[in-house]
């Protein structure tokens, strides 16, 4: 995960940032347990933000992006990908 502050002032600042990873799903068989269908993918995920200062230690960090997934065809969900929202506190001398 990368995050970039872009436009500061002294109390707000604009950010944009994203992140990229990767990782594999399975489709379970109820009856045995066993995955029926498996398989890979590759996962992106670029964001905008606002970081607010409430105070010295402490930063409200809003952003909004869109999920891009990559995977092969398989049998379980077809559309991983969509928008994203992040709601995140961030602690410490900055």
């Amino acid at each position: 995960m990368v995050d970039v502050a872009y436009v500061r002032g002294k109390r707000v600042a604009g950010t944009l940032g994203g992140l990229l990873g990767g990782g594999g799903g399975c489709v379970q068989n109820p009856e045995n347990g066993r995955c029926a269908d498996k398989t890979a993918f590759f996962v992106g995920e670029p964001r905008a933000g606002l970081r607010v200062v409430l105070a010295p230690i402490v930063r409200l960090h809003l952003a909004l992006g869109w999920r891009f997934v990559a995977a092969r065809t398989w049998t379980g969900p077809a559309n991983l990908g969509g928008p994203v929202g992040t709601v995140m506190l961030e602690f410490g001398w900055f």
